[in-house]
């Protein structure tokens, strides 16, 4: 339902939470799909913010590699 009024925004817009406080994080492809899911139903123009914790691992690497991989998207 959010991502449908992202759409019709003008302005672009700044999505957050995607991940669900951890709930889709229980696998990388968890976390694939929610990126996924988010990077097609928003704006070209929208900016998408993940909270990351690099302690045991290189989150911001791993979603900037998630996102590389989203058909359509840079």
């Amino acid at each position: 339902m959010m991502t449908r009024v992202i759409r019709q925004v003008s302005k672009p817009w700044i999505a957050f939470k995607v991940l669900a406080a951890g709930r889709h994080c229980q696998s990388r492809e968890t976390v694939a799909a929610a990126l996924r899911f988010t990077c097609q139903n928003i704006k070209p123009t929208d900016v998408v913010l993940l909270g990351m914790w690099q302690k045991c691992k290189d989150q911001m690497a791993e979603n900037v590699a998630l996102v590389k991989r989203i058909p359509g998207k840079p």
